[in-house]
């Protein structure tokens, strides 16, 4: 018996905690995140052939315009949701918030995929995101509250890699989809107007219904971390404005700068390489296969970034980090005006330390609030950054396009765009260190 809250220990060290009720919410965590990464890797895969077919008779600066701004329209969504589900995290619940953030995005990724215009495509993106967004901050919060401390930058890792699985299934459904010749459609031909290989992308996007088995499964078996319980059954209080409080106020603008340098880097740089690829060369898998070789470095990157916060320091990993993730996403456009092997290794490389800062971020954010306003916090923080990062998104598009046309715009963008990492040199040095203290009550 613990003597601090009165509850049986259960197998997993934590007070409350069944050793299969840990093990099912660390499950249904990770497929949710796993699924959100998915989805950002079919669409990276899909965005611009899927504008061409929808905006036919543009020209290619415009259709780079509108791929810039489906991507931020989703960075925001996923940052409005990400507030809005941080409260409801709090409030009712981190299994009842995770059931509901899966559910929207994978209603809205799949309805996506009936769109007839490239206004409706990003009204999607947008609604979807809503639901991504707040299940970052909810996984994270039931995972962390849920196993020992011991088990943390592990766990942080596999939240991190997760998503990285989900990147690599998504850009292989989407190569093999895609390359499928004289595919045939039936009834569903009539319904979404699939009328050739050029359309392939709306059988892509319906693939994002599949989520939607996990919110089943998490309303069913997983419960609520005793953390939260035992935080409601005090009836402590949090509002999204004491996160700007003397006593929050710091680690609040640090980890909101740190989360925007790691999602401005993937999203302004990083994630237009399937649309470079696409610009360079003209075999419709190429785009699929770099996303692929990406997705390798990236599920090792993910955990990685977890236990090199926990091997080094705080400060120490995310400022290697960001000297890593520059170089390597430089030399990836810089080095490479063709596709080919070279680009593919480079993907490997590059997408080893862009990715690496996900699996860090879960293991530093939780660790500067405690359980009452943690995935409040955590949503803030994490999703405040995706904001900026939409804008850095428009600002790329426009770099793109003012670098010129096709692949020379994207590939110089790219670069400059990269250079967001250096910044967050400067940002980790006022930022709290946080190792080897306790997750706070």
């Amino acid at each position: 018996m613990d003597r601090t809250t009165g509850q049986n220990a259960g197998s997993s060290g934590v007070p409350g905690v069944s050793g299969i009720q840990m093990w099912l919410a660390l499950t249904a965590a990770l497929l949710g995140w796993m699924f959100d990464g998915m989805e950002m890797s079919i669409y990276g895969v899909i965005a611009r052939p899927a504008l061409v077919d929808l905006m036919p008779g543009h020209t290619d600066a415009e259709v780079k315009w509108i791929l810039s701004l489906t991507f931020a329209l989703f960075l925001w969504g996923a940052a409005i949701g990400g507030v809005i589900f941080g409260r409801l995290g709090d409030k009712i619940g981190r299994v009842q918030t995770l059931m509901l953030t899966v559910l929207v995005y994978a209603g809205f990724t799949a309805l996506s995929a009936f769109a007839h215009n490239w206004q409706q495509l990003a009204i999607c993106r947008f609604m979807g995101a809503l639901g991504m967004g707040g299940e970052w901050g909810a996984g994270v919060a039931l995972i962390m509250e849920t196993w020992p401390e011991k088990n943390r930058p592990l766990l942080a890792g596999l939240v991190g890699s997760a998503a990285n699985v989900g990147f690599w299934i998504g850009a292989t459904l989407a190569r093999i989809i895609q390359g499928i010749a004289d595919f045939q459609s039936s009834w569903l031909q009539s319904v979404i107007r699939i009328e050739s290989m050029a359309q392939s992308w709306r059988w892509v996007l319906l693939l994002g219904i599949f989520p939607a088995i996990i919110a089943i499964l998490i309303r069913l078996f997983v419960k609520e971390p005793p953390r939260w319980v035992q935080s409601r059954e005090k009836k402590e209080s949090s509002s999204l404005r004491e996160l700007f409080t003397h006593s929050f106020r710091r680690q609040t603008i640090c980890a909101s700068l740190l989360s925007t340098v790691a999602l401005l880097g993937t999203w302004g740089s990083f994630l237009w390489l399937a649309s470079y690829v696409s610009s360079i060369t003209s075999e419709p898998s190429a785009p699929g296969i770099v996303a692929q070789w990406q997705g390798y470095g990236q599920i090792v990157g993910g955990v990685l970034g977890g236990l090199v916060g926990y091997w080094i320091s705080r400060r120490a990993s995310y400022a290697g980090l960001c000297v890593l993730a520059w170089a390597s996403v430089v030399a990836l456009y810089g080095l490479h005006s063709e596709f080919g092997m070279s680009m593919c290794l480079w993907g490997i490389f590059a997408g080893l330390w862009v990715t690496a800062f996900f699996g860090w971020l879960p293991l530093y954010i939780p660790e500067l609030f405690p359980t009452r306003i943690r995935v409040t916090g955590e949503g803030f923080c994490y999703n405040i950054g995706r904001i900026i990062a939409g804008f850095g998104v428009l600002g790329a598009g426009a770099l793109a396009g003012m670098f010129g046309e096709g692949a020379q715009g994207f590939q110089k963008g790219g670069m400059v765009m990269a250079t967001i990492y250096l910044f967050g040199l400067i940002v980790i040095h006022f930022s709290p260190e946080t190792k080897g203290k306790p997750l706070p009550d």
